[in-house]
């Protein structure tokens, strides 16, 4: 049995890191059953691939403000003040006393602090959270949020010092490790990617000439919004003086806050808030590009292979090449305006070819969720098997592959601190 404890996981799920834990879970649950996802405000249970069933219980989360204020007050962890409430933790334990035997797994770092086991356990970091929460500071212009996000890198630096040897992380990218390999260079992780759902390449659009790009995600977001600015400053007045009325993007996702609607109304672009799962495989078939123009990220990897899957390759900033072997024609990964326009001038005239798609769909193919969920259940099992975590000579033999384990040494430079 395993228990993925998820207190920022809400149904329907709509962010990114949501929609990687559920998903995981309920693949997951096709070689391990049952698996049990406690979400904010839900317990969900998996059996062969599917949910079985879901309970509610009541827990509200706390406001960005009172979680930020409870931050500063404790010296604590923005997550930790946000999602981990009396009745969350009360929720887990529980859980922790029902099924004292299960496997846990924490989604994000915080959500650790729980200490629910004394057993091995496993943290999906989800992202590099030190360089996410260092973004975070230096692109606000909330003085309440560069603060809380320093006393968080504090209280995460911290934490992570005090209790590496407790813990295997699995991390989304092979970039993510390294992020961590430099504050804990002995710490012990592998990688679960983000995974896919692989259809059939849909049938061919014939081409009008015209260039069709397609930006999808939570538009409630900061990070999602940055990015529709910075593209809307850096890239779309070359773009649009060059194609004219050749050219439009289509803004897909989920609640849209005032900024997003105000810049697609300034801009023209198309705005479909809230569309439904076959509205966007729909716009994934029309368009010829999906954009991904992240001045910074640490949580767009489902975006690049969502696009991907379906066919859609992709015009992307540099820090989106996360992923080996991502960087093949007929993407583009380039910070420079001048070459986003000559690499869609290259397909003007004749669109996108039906080979072209496939590859793309092609090299998505390796990331299905299966595929993912068969490797880290391989791991989970010999995580479980073994009789002391701090035993380093029993970490040398996991497999190979997606889901290898990428460090197998246990030292660190251990700092005193309060956790």
């Amino acid at each position: 049995m395993i228990i993925i404890l998820a207190p920022h996981l809400k149904f329907p799920t709509r962010n990114g890191g949501d929609i990687y834990i559920e998903r995981l879970g309920c693949h997951l649950s096709t070689y391990r059953t049952p698996v049990y996802i406690l979400g904010a405000d839900t317990l969900t249970r998996y059996e062969m691939g599917g949910m079985t069933s879901q309970r509610d219980f009541p827990n509200s989360l706390r406001t960005k403000s009172w979680a930020g204020i409870r931050t500063l007050m404790f010296r604590s962890h923005y997550f930790i003040e946000k999602f981990l409430t009396k009745e969350y933790r009360q929720k887990a334990k529980e859980l922790a006393l029902e099924y004292p035997d299960a496997l846990f797994v924490y989604s994000l770092i915080s959500s650790a602090s729980l200490e629910l086991t004394a057993k091995p356990a496993i943290i999906i970091t989800q992202n590099d959270e030190i360089a996410w929460l260092r973004t975070q500071s230096r692109s606000s212009n909330n003085l309440l949020q560069k603060v809380v996000s320093r006393i968080s890198e504090d209280w995460l630096k911290s934490f992570l010092q005090n209790h590496v040897k407790r813990y295997f992380f699995a991390h989304i990218t092979e970039n993510d490790y390294q992020g961590y390999k430099h504050w804990l260079p002995g710490h012990n992780g592998f990688v679960v990617p983000a995974g896919v759902e692989i259809s059939k390449l849909s049938g061919h659009v014939p081409w009008d000439g015209k260039i069709r790009l397609l930006f999808t995600g939570n538009l409630s977001v900061k990070m999602n919004y940055d990015a529709l600015v910075f593209f809307q400053k850096n890239f779309w007045p070359v773009l649009k003086d060059s194609f004219k009325e050749k050219i439009e993007l289509t803004v897909l996702g989920s609640q849209p806050i005032a900024g997003v609607r105000q810049l697609c109304q300034r801009e023209n672009w198309r705005l479909l808030p809230d569309a439904s799962e076959e509205e966007l495989k729909t716009q994934y078939r029309h368009a010829t590009f999906a954009i991904l123009p992240f001045s910074y990220t640490s949580g767009a990897k489902l975006k690049l292979l969502g696009a991907l899957a379906a066919g859609l390759p992709v015009l992307a900033t540099l820090n989106m090449k996360i992923l080996p072997g991502q960087d093949f024609s007929p993407n583009l990964y380039s910070d420079e305006p001048q070459e986003w326009l000559g690499h869609l001038q290259a397909f003007s005239a004749t669109g996108l070819s039906h080979e072209q798609r496939s590859a793309c769909q092609q090299y998505a193919s390796q990331f299905c969720w299966d595929k993912v969920a068969a490797d880290l259940d391989r791991n989970l099992r010999r995580v479980e098997a073994l009789p002391d975590p701090m035993n380093k000579s029993l970490f040398t033999d996991f497999i190979p592959g997606i889901g290898k384990l990428l460090s197998v040494t246990t030292e660190v430079s251990i700092k005193n601190g309060a956790d």
